[in-house]
């Protein structure tokens, strides 16, 4: 992202757990997360996000995981779309640990 996000927003699911998303440390450590923000990101401020699982959006697409990964993924772009204002946006590369300097493979917009 362009700015930090301010520290009421990091680690919510510690407070609720009906937050479906996890931001803040979690499994990556400080080198794992260096090696993303320097290889694959074009702002410094960046963030882990996790959940219980993961984000696994595969086929089936209609699997329980799929489905419940795709709300975790709504979930947030609500919250980055609330969060931003106008024109600002936010970068997202997913891996697992120990993928961070694993070539990006595919992008969108």
């Amino acid at each position: 992202m362009e700015r930090q996000i301010p520290e009421q927003y990091l680690n919510l699911h510690e407070e609720d757990e009906t937050v479906p998303l996890y931001i803040g440390p979690c499994f990556a450590d400080e080198d794992y997360l260096y090696e993303v923000k320097t290889k694959h990101f074009h702002n410094w401020y960046v963030y882990e996000i996790s959940s219980n699982w993961g984000i696994e959006i595969v086929e089936p697409f209609d699997s329980e995981i799929a489905l419940e990964s795709k709300e975790k993924l709504r979930y947030l772009f609500t919250f980055m779309n609330d969060f931003l204002d106008e024109g600002e946006s936010f970068e997202l590369y997913t891996c697992w640990i120990g993928e961070e300097s694993d070539p990006q493979v595919k992008n969108m917009t």
